[in-house]
């Protein structure tokens, strides 16, 4: 029975089974076409070079792998990726590559690899954006061999609006980046941008609801990073997302074609207990981190530990950042109702209100308590400009709450693009 992921996916990573050789003219053509989009690509713009890559098919975009492998290999890379081995090459193809590889003008091992990923990573996001520019998946009758022979891929499942829409393959430009940011030297552990990468494709899958492919992106990271606050909070995050009730209704509710069923969901009880261990564990390398902890009093209120979750909520020290403070007026409200103690509720609810005074969830949080204690008149009063006046989403920041670290997203990119865009590439 197939499993497919949510977002959502099967898993396996995508190794072709037999090598391309150099001597066939359109497996040249496309290798020296991905050096040159690597060379010429700048991050975060949709040029010609990124737009080349996008209009590559899986055929393609198999055909190169190997090749881009043994390329990073030349170049001085230590290649340690997973179960992604190099394919072996004929000598004459090595030599050749050794040849191009070598070449004077060519950058240097590390500056390479990490353009590489930057660029593939900007054909998911912009180029793809584009109608037309990534040609549809074609049917197997079409395929050719190397698609064919293709180790079983990832499928995702679309899902807008809560409702299955359709599946398809997992993009495999993330393997392509991950794969390369595995040859990272000396290590890619050790590798500040490689580290940055995990957390800003993390924070953009979170804001996307991507979590198909976030399931390899978030294994992957936590063998490299075990020990980085922001990727154990982004982590953490996803993992109280997975648990809401958006993502469990989903799951319970769906029923997938073919008996495929989903992988990387589990119960809500599941989530929530780890995602405390890894906001603990976000906490232990950053105990200023203030969102880890007013997410971890949340975390731990839903499962009903609320005099814990209470004290997490108190330890958040005061905040510049408005939407974090509103989101800790408004939990702890949540957990001193749950606690009955209403005007202790009140009071933080208030304050959330008073920080975004639109803002629909802290209007229905107040006129929640107001019903629960027999107070109909004012519950009335509090809620009926949210039925008069339905307001912007951007008046509220709950409607964000569970993209988790995807809010800091733009943030991110910006860092990881920066010293990329000091020289022009070639």
């Amino acid at each position: 029975m197939a499993r497919i992921a949510i977002a959502l996916l099967l898993l396996v990573q995508a190794t072709p089974a037999r090598s391309p050789r150099l001597a066939d003219p359109y497996t040249r053509k496309l290798l020296d076409e991905w050096v040159a989009a690597v060379t010429n690509h700048v991050p975060g713009v949709l040029d010609q070079p990124a737009a080349t890559i996008a209009s590559w098919d899986r055929d393609a975009l198999l055909r190169v792998q190997p090749l881009a492998r043994a390329w990073v290999d030349v170049l001085g890379a230590t290649w340690r990726a997973r179960q992604m081995k190099s394919v072996p090459l004929s000598e004459v193809d090595r030599a050749e590559i050794k040849r191009l590889a070598t070449a004077p003008d060519q950058l240097r091992a590390n500056d390479f690899i990490k353009r590489a990923a930057l660029l593939h990573t900007d054909v998911v996001l912009l180029a793809q954006l584009v109608p037309g520019a990534v040609p549809p998946r074609k049917p197997r009758s079409q395929m050719s061999l190397l698609e064919r022979e293709e180790a079983v891929p990832r499928v995702i499942a679309r899902g807008p609006d809560g409702r299955f829409s359709s599946s398809e393959l997992g993009n495999l430009n993330w393997d392509y980046a991950r794969d390369l940011l595995d040859a990272v030297t000396p290590a890619p552990e050790a590798d500040e941008t490689v580290a940055l990468w995990y957390r800003t494709i993390g924070a953009m899958f979170a804001s996307s609801y991507s979590f198909g492919e976030a399931w390899p992106h978030i294994q992957r990271a936590r063998v490299l990073f075990p020990n980085d606050a922001g990727i154990l909070f982004g982590d953490a995050a996803v993992q109280e997302t997975l648990a809401s009730p958006r993502i469990q209704d989903y799951v319970r509710v769906t029923k997938l074609p073919n008996g495929q069923t989903f992988l990387f969901v589990e119960s809500e009880n599941y989530h929530l207990k780890v995602a405390v261990g890894l906001f603990k564990r976000a906490l232990y390398q950053d105990p200023a981190h203030a969102e880890a902890r007013l997410r971890l009093g949340r975390v731990l209120s839903q499962m009903g530990r609320h005099e814990e979750a209470l004290a997490e909520l108190q330890a958040v020290p005061p905040q510049q950042d408005p939407v974090v403070a509103f989101y800790t007026h408004l939990v702890r409200g949540d957990v001193e109702r749950a606690m009955a103690r209403y005007d202790a509720a009140q009071h933080s609810y208030q304050q959330a209100l008073e920080l975004f005074p639109s803002a629909q969830s802290a209007r229905m949080a107040l006129g929640h308590l107001a019903r629960l204690r027999s107070k109909r008149d004012v519950a009335l009063a509090l809620l009926q400009p949210a039925l008069t006046a339905p307001l912007p989403r951007t008046d509220d920041p709950w409607w964000d709450y569970f993209r988790g670290d995807g809010r800091n997203s733009e943030a991110l990119f910006r860092r990881l693009r920066a010293p990329f865009l000091v020289t022009a590439p070639r």
